[in-house]
């Protein structure tokens, strides 16, 4: 669990880079089109996406802007059956410790937004359960503020 949560940051840095190789943030009605489209429809940007993965064996899926979006690409991408938004997210807050917590809230004292989740977080327990929130609830969080 521990290296599951080390992937899922590391691949959320990456993403954010990803995002800025290929363009900038779609609007939300832009996104809004995005999630009413078919997973397997083309869109134009799919080209760019495939050229920086390199290989016309790669698929491009669309997932739902919804919270669990992250989670629901590495479950789609297992393809076990089993794996699912929230038992990743369940790994994820099972892996955080008071090491991570600690450095976490140093990333909010520091003046760091995206770690305003925090702020309510009295304890690790508290924040573990923040983090198993699921995608669309009130106040979860998102796999790329972790």
């Amino acid at each position: 669990p521990s290296a599951l949560a080390a992937i899922a940051h590391r691949s959320c840095t990456s993403a954010r880079d990803f995002g800025r190789a290929v363009g900038p943030r779609r609007s939300a009605a832009a996104s809004r089109i995005d999630r009413a489209r078919s997973p397997d429809a083309e869109m134009p940007r799919d080209a760019a996406i495939r050229r920086l993965l390199g290989s016309p064996d790669w698929s491009i899926r669309v997932v739902e802007a919804n919270g669990d979006c992250f989670y629901a690409a590495v479950a789609h991408a297992r393809g076990d059956g089993e794996t699912t938004a929230r038992s990743l997210r369940d790994a994820v807050a099972d892996a955080l410790d008071e090491d991570a917590r600690d450095a976490l809230l140093a990333a909010r004292l520091a003046g760091l937004d995206e770690f305003a989740y925090v702020d309510d977080c009295e304890d690790l327990d508290a924040l573990k359960a923040r983090l198993r929130r699921p995608g669309g609830a009130p106040r979860c969080v998102w796999a790329d503020d972790y």
